[in-house]
């Protein structure tokens, strides 16, 4: 169903923060979270944290994955680097629409398949809610991949409900390989001061709900409250927010 008007500004308190909720937002234009260009945190420090987890592996040793992907467009920088890719999203636009703006020819789908392949089979996305994606599951949504070496998740864990939260952390780790690195970029604020979305999500915040198996550093952050965005935040009651990129691998 296309929407009509953008859809309300919901608060982590009210039961608006739901998939199709998201998914409206695509339909409607309002994905003001999506970076066109990819995520300069992330491309400014990859290489080095590639270098210094992987140093024997090559980006063709290496799967990587996207989870709540929407269109972004660091999975055709990884996918041109050499990496194979899989991403997961909910809502059907923005995985048509990132093959589309990429000029990503597709194999044929299979009817009843919910993911897209490239031609060469190295970019995978998969439509549908991400708890349903497991690998070895025996059904439509079981992943291409039994495990992954890297997870970019920029946008996800913050875009979680709090009471979801547990629940996607104990997700993540059945699809992660023995010696994963996962990058996360997520807000960081003061919640006394605004509710969400973005839901904050700090170092202490990944360390309790990935549990004492994973270890977690912030390698580098960005003020939010510069530029074109401060008023709207500040309108929102904030008077500090940041992007903070953390990093977690197994201790």
């Amino acid at each position: 169903m296309a929407a009509t008007s953008s859809p309300k500004e919901p608060s982590a308190d009210d039961n608006t923060l739901t998939l199709d909720y998201w998914a409206e937002r695509w339909e409607s234009g309002s994905s003001g979270w999506h970076e066109a260009d990819g995520c300069q945190l992330l491309w400014k420090h990859f290489k080095q944290l590639f270098k210094d987890n992987f140093p024997t592996k090559s980006a063709e040793d290496i799967r990587v994955f996207v989870p709540l992907c929407g269109k972004a467009k660091d999975m055709y920088m990884f996918y041109k680097l050499g990496f194979t890719v899989v991403g997961i999203e909910y809502a059907a636009q923005p995985i048509r629409e990132f093959f589309e703006e990429n000029g990503i020819s597709v194999k044929e789908k299979e009817a009843d398949s919910p993911f897209t392949t490239s031609q060469d089979g190295r970019l995978i996305l998969g439509q549908g809610d991400l708890f349903n994606f497991l690998p070895n599951s025996g059904n439509a949504y079981e992943l291409p991949f039994p495990c992954y070496d890297i997870v970019w998740d920029r946008g996800s864990f913050e875009a979680i409900n709090d009471e979801l939260r547990q629940k996607y952390a104990d997700h993540m780790w059945k699809i992660l390989a023995k010696d994963f690195l996962y990058i996360i970029q997520a807000c960081f604020y003061d919640r006394r001061e605004y509710k969400g979305p973005p839901l904050s999500a700090s170092q202490s915040d990944l360390e309790n709900y990935f549990g004492k198996d994973v270890c977690v550093s912030e390698i580098d952050e960005t003020d939010m409250m510069v530029g074109s965005r401060e008023e709207f935040w500040k309108g929102q009651g904030l008077t500090k927010l940041f992007a903070k990129l953390y990093v977690m691998k197994r201790h």
